[in-house]
């Protein structure tokens, strides 16, 4: 047999003296900056543990994080000192909306120990005892329709089965509900939920506070929630309590009373519990189950095992709650696979005082970051960590390792309450499926790879930075639209040109001493350039320069021009200009950013692509047309494509709006084609294409909606409104909504 390392975690010698800083990432470390950080930040911390250890520093966006990576650090943070470090984060900040006072994310400690004190009696080892039945009943059921729906050798989508399984065995287990009509609109409901929460995991920007159409269907879905749970719990209050194997969870803390105060729950608090109940063993069971039934099939020695231990003990019927026991090697490949694929591997607290962690000072205010997926491959722990052997859980095994080297499900006085009914229901599962079917995989399936589902970001930040572009695109455009820059091309060509010497610096460090000698427009340039481009790749910084390059040139020389000359462009001519004097190729390459994606060059220099984007670029162009043309004619301004229209073809204004409209269905058709054509070119390219099209699709959508009611386009507005943060909401940042 193997042996896992056995050695004691020894604490690093402390220097002489008091505490000492934590070892920070630096530029030139390679570990990476802010966008390595978004992009894999695995990879990320990965690199940053290689390089500083099982502690060290970084700041996302001005965010104090220190990852710790060492059993003896997580103790400290999650048991000894817990009392420390509170829930506070800016990971549990972000999913607050959703999770609201349930015991997940609830900062409140007082109102946490309470709700803890109540629930905690209801998820013991003999109380999930109670649920069991649902879960093989459910599993059953389940086996039943695979074999009616795909029979034998049919190829099934595992996580979709064992995602609507988790979602069947809890509407049981808490509202005693069997699947109908009810039960299927809270699963509709939670399914819309749970897919805009994983899109929101993925980037999680805008906060959720922001009403995005997605944000705003978000909410509609925990409202159908809410009355689903609304239902059951006025149905419970005129009923008697019932007993035995029919109580479910609802029903229990319905009527718990808290020994403190002898109150009960109130109803708005209930529902925040029952919806974290929901959204913790959904996730928990759809993941493990769904890895681990893909380990096993890629690992026919580890499934033999488990089939023979299931046709001994079981000997072909259903596993109870009594048989746990008697199948550990089946909780060993659970807990195995939970080593691997933890489903909540990323964890945080903040640092609620200042504390000294092994001789090392952490600030009040820090965020500390606990990264299960690094952990639970440390190589002074685990031998050959990346391979999938459950052996490693014999009691024998367990027994040799720190306690704190294995956090699945956390530790301390936060430990995930529903531990004991996770592991029950994973188990169970387990062995109901695998005494009636092997799963295997199709011909030719690739190897699968985790994806980075939750990451947190300096939501506040990263707008604030995004928002100042826009501020400052709106400013300019305004400038040359409205002030005396616009009408001299001289002036503009000198503004320019110190424009693109800051956008040819290599020296992002020296913005403080330049800037004082800049004008204006290009020290507010440079400050945005220097907070931007050191987080970038080389190549998005050579995109974005060309773009805003042509923007700025084009409107120095051709715009400038006309309106110094009186010139009224054709429309051929217009329309190729417009999408650089607009911006337009500069704001599409923030999908990059929000995307976290980095387009490769084969094909975004594709026909196709050209194309699309030339498309998308145009609608929007076009649409703001529509919406300021009332009051770029009050303003004697003729680069405005309606108006060109009019003027060359001798139409009335609505004659003009008519035609640029049906111009702009045109246009939207055209993108469709190239994106399907792009599609069939790009196979292979999905997870870099699909997010790009859809923040242009966002963008286009966004954009009418934010042109249709933006002051900035009324005529009798005397002065404009950037509103850059509302034009970034409803246009970019609509992708994520």
């Amino acid at each position: 047999m193997e042996s896992e390392k056995s050695m004691s975690p020894q604490v690093r010698s402390r220097a002489p003296g008091g505490a000492r800083e934590i070892p920070t990432v630096t530029p030139g470390s390679g570990v990476g900056g802010t966008l390595a950080f978004k992009r894999d930040q695995l990879a990320f911390l990965g690199r940053g543990v290689d390089r500083y250890g099982d502690i060290f520093r970084f700041r996302p966006l001005g965010i104090p994080m220190v990852l710790v990576n060492h059993p003896d650090y997580i103790r400290h943070v999650l048991v000894d000192e817990g009392e420390k470090y509170d829930k506070n984060a800016v990971l549990f900040k972000i999913v607050r909306p959703v999770l609201r006072k349930g015991l997940i994310a609830n900062p409140d400690m007082d109102l946490w120990r309470r709700q803890r004190r109540m629930m905690a009696p209801h998820f013991t080892p003999r109380t999930v005892s109670s649920f069991t039945r649902n879960m093989t009943d459910e599993a059953e059921q389940m086996l039943v329709r695979w074999e009616q729906s795909y029979g034998r050798g049919g190829t099934l989508d595992v996580t979709d089965e064992i995602g609507q399984l988790a979602l069947r065995i809890v509407n049981r287990s808490l509202f005693s509900a069997q699947v109908g009509d009810i039960a299927q609109a809270f699963e509709r409901a939670f399914g819309e939920a749970n897919a805009i929460l994983g899109a929101f995991f993925r980037f999680p920007f805008p906060p959720l506070s922001v009403p995005t159409p997605r944000h705003r269907r978000l909410r509609a879905a925990i409202a159908d929630m809410d009355t689903f749970v609304s239902t059951f719990i006025n149905r419970r209050l005129h009923e008697e309590v019932p007993t035995g194997e029919e109580t479910d969870l609802l029903t229990l803390l319905l009527h718990t009373v808290d020994e403190a105060d002898g109150q009960r729950m109130d109803l708005e608090q209930l529902h925040h519990e029952v919806l974290n109940i929901c959204i913790g063993a959904y996730e928990t069971t759809t993941n493990t189950l769904s890895w681990a039934f893909y380990l096993l099939a890629r690992h026919p020695e580890v499934e033999a095992k488990l089939h023979a231990e299931v046709d001994s003990v079981l000997a072909g019927r259903t596993p109870t709650f009594e048989d746990l026991p008697r199948l550990p090697y089946n909780r060993m490949v659970a807990d195995e696979t939970l080593r691997i694929y933890s489903p909540a591997y990323q964890f945080m607290r903040r640092a609620s005082s200042a504390d000294v962690i092994d001789g090392y000072r952490v600030p009040a205010g820090t965020n500390m970051l606990i990264n299960s997926y690094l952990l639970h491959r440390h190589p002074d722990f685990w031998d050959d960590p990346e391979r999938f052997y459950p052996q490693r859980f014999t009691p024998e095994q367990v027994a040799r390792r720190p306690k704190h080297v294995y956090v699945p499900f956390g530790s301390g006085h936060r430990v995930c309450i529903g531990k004991h009914f996770a592991l029950s229901e994973l188990v169970l599962v387990l062995a109901t499926v695998a005494r009636r079917h092997r799963l295997v995989l199709p011909p030719g399936a690739p190897e699968v790879r985790p994806e980075a589902l939750v990451y947190p970001t300096a939501d506040a930040a990263h707008a604030e930075l995004m928002a100042d572009w826009f501020t400052w695109l709106f400013l300019v455009d305004d400038q040359l639209d409205d002030g005396a820059d616009g009408r001299s091309p001289q002036h503009l060509a000198e503004v320019m040109a110190a424009m693109r010497q800051v956008l040819s610096a290599d020296d992002f460090g020296a913005a403080d001493a330049r800037r004082r000698d800049l004008p204006r427009a290009v020290s507010s340039l440079a400050d945005l350039w220097w907070r931007t481009a050191p987080d970038a790749t080389a190549r998005w910084r050579r995109l974005f320069v060309r773009h805003l390059e042509q923007c700025l040139t084009t409107a120095a020389t051709w715009e400038a021009g006309n309106r110094l000359s009186g010139t009224v462009p054709d429309e051929a001519t217009y329309i190729e200009k417009r999408r650089h004097t607009g911006a337009i190729y500069v704001c599409m390459d923030f999908i990059d950013v929000i995307e976290r994606i980095d387009m490769p060059d084969e094909v975004y220099d594709s026909a196709p692509f050209r194309t699309a984007l030339d498309a998308a670029c145009n609608v929007v162009c076009w649409t703001n047309d529509i919406y300021s043309l009332d009051k770029e004619r009050a303003l004697g301004e003729v680069h405005n494509l309606a108006y060109i229209v009019g003027y060359h073809h001798g139409l009335d204004r609505d004659a003009a709006m008519d035609r640029v409209t049906r111009a702009i269905g045109a246009e939207t058709d055209l993108y469709l084609t190239a994106q399907a054509q792009l599609r069939r070119t790009f196979p292979g390219r999905a997870a870099v294409l699909e997010p790009y099209l859809a923040g242009m699709r966002s963008w286009m959508r966004g954009n009418v909606e934010w042109s249709s009611r933006t002051k900035r386009y009324q005529p009798t507005q005397t002065t404009t409104e950037p509103a850059p943060q509302e034009y970034l909401e409803a246009t970019l940042l609509g992708s994520q909504g």
